[in-house]
């Protein structure tokens, strides 16, 4: 199984999340998925779609999110690693990074999953 992440600022604000799980026999297989599905989502518009990217695909890892929920505030974060704890406290860092002095403590981690035997 491979969990791959499809992304951009626009997308993830408007979609609420776009990290996907995808489920099939071929990395091959599991990005072009994740990017129809990207590209094809209902509320997104013409920008939107060709923003859509992969930037990581992996096996037997954890990914996890972290956002700044106040609408217009720019932190963000994301992270892939080993195990859970990891992929959530890296998001994080990573957000709290983009957040700006008075927006850091407001980081929140959106989502996290592990693949395969990663816990």
């Amino acid at each position: 199984m491979f969990l791959l992440r499809t992304w951009n600022r626009d997308c993830l604000r408007t979609f609420n999340r776009r990290l996907q799980k995808i489920n099939t026999a071929t990395e091959k297989e599991a990005r072009e998925k994740a990017l129809t599905q990207c590209r094809t989502a209902k509320n997104a518009g013409d920008l939107i779609r060709k923003l859509c990217k992969i930037v990581a695909a992996f096996h037997d890892q954890c990914v996890a999110d972290a956002i700044d929920p106040q609408a217009g505030t720019p932190g963000f974060g994301w992270a892939v690693a080993p195990d859970q704890r990891t992929a959530e406290k890296r998001a994080l860092a990573k957000c709290e990074e983009t957040a700006g002095p008075g927006r850091r403590a407001a980081c929140r981690v959106g989502f996290s999953v592990c693949d395969g035997s990663a816990k």
